[in-house]
């Protein structure tokens, strides 16, 4: 009858009930430390900064002409000065790790006029990764490729070059942040970040922090690091940009 099916509806519920209880302290573990960390940022506007070096051309070497003497004439003093040579050209468009890149809107339909920041260059390789683009799931649980301090994290999608349904070490993932080391000389800080952009101190005495890249074998040293910061301190990318140097020299050129 009706009234069965209605006590058995509200049995249903109330076991459902009791197993959620059960559960709601693993549940919820760690959310005290994240609400804190959510509270924290706001009212933030800025996180990183950049600024273009100012570029001056090296000024010509003027020779000093000689000295004529009175008299009869030596051949040193009717030498003319040799003109200086031509100024070396300035290599503004070298590439270098910090510098900014928008892919042109027929680069690929991957990077369509998206921002890339370069964060590795070598005579064979430069890296870059994508910042604005997003992926469709966070951080969970159910990936233990990732210590249990970045679940919950949002993950964007650095560039096409990765390696899907992976592990450590094999696997891309690329991670920007802001985390200083626990000591001024710390090894580990040294070997597993790399710093991108160079963090300064304002008149004003606000202190913009050094942003860092580290790759997959930096994320156990990284969740020692992660307790008690800003979310927005770590930004996780699964996968980055390559390319030869010499081709996308040229392309920036």
């Amino acid at each position: 009858s009706d009234l069965t099916i209605a006590f058995e509806a509200l049995s249903r519920v109330r076991m459902h009930i009791s197993k959620v209880s059960m559960l709601l302290p693993v549940i919820t573990k760690g959310h005290v430390g994240i609400m804190a960390a959510l509270e924290a940022e706001k009212g933030l506007s800025e996180h990183f900064h950049a600024k273009l070096a100012d570029i001056q051309a090296p000024q010509p070497l003027l020779l000093p002409q000689p000295t004529p003497t009175k008299g009869r004439k030596s051949k040193s003093n009717a030498i003319k000065a040799t003109p200086p040579p031509p100024p070396a050209p300035v290599e503004t468009n070298k590439l270098k790790i910090g510098m900014g890149l928008i892919a042109h809107p027929l680069s690929s339909a991957h990077v369509d006029r998206r921002v890339m920041l370069v964060v590795d260059v070598n005579p064979a390789v430069t890296t870059a990764v994508v910042l604005d683009m997003r992926y469709t799931f966070p951080l969970s649980s159910g990936n233990p490729m990732f210590p249990e301090v970045l679940w919950g994290h949002n993950v964007y999608s650095g560039g096409y070059y990765h390696v899907d349904f992976t592990m450590p070490p094999t696997a891309n993932v690329a991670v920007l942040h802001t985390l200083e080391p626990t000591s001024a000389e710390s090894k580990e800080h040294a070997l597993f970040c790399k710093p991108v952009i160079e963090g300064e101190t304002k008149p004003d005495g606000t202190k913009i922090p050094t942003l860092y890249y580290s790759k997959t074998e930096a994320l156990p040293y990284l969740a020692t690091l992660c307790p008690g910061q800003l979310r927005s301190a770590v930004r996780v990318y699964w996968g980055v940009m390559k390319w030869p140097t010499p081709q996308i020299q040229k392309e920036v050129e």
